[in-house]
């Protein structure tokens, strides 16, 4: 990632990544445009959906169908 090399940035996984996902925001507010890169509400849902049956399997010691 281009921006793990930032100074000053704490090189954590979460800050480098950041960097990445608030520019593209400013940019696409900027632009008035519509992001090129990142989530969606969709992955965002998908995700949640993994963790809430990764974690339901766990509980229930079986495997889980999404």
């Amino acid at each position: 990632d281009p921006n793990s090399s930032l100074e000053g940035l704490n090189k954590g996984i979460w800050n480098v990544s950041v960097v990445s996902l608030l520019k593209e925001l400013i940019g696409a507010i900027k632009e008035n445009r519509n992001l090129n890169q990142g989530s969606t509400f969709e992955d965002g849902f998908m995700a949640l959906k993994l963790a809430n049956a990764c974690y339901k399997s766990l509980n229930l010691k079986r495997t889980i169908k999404l």
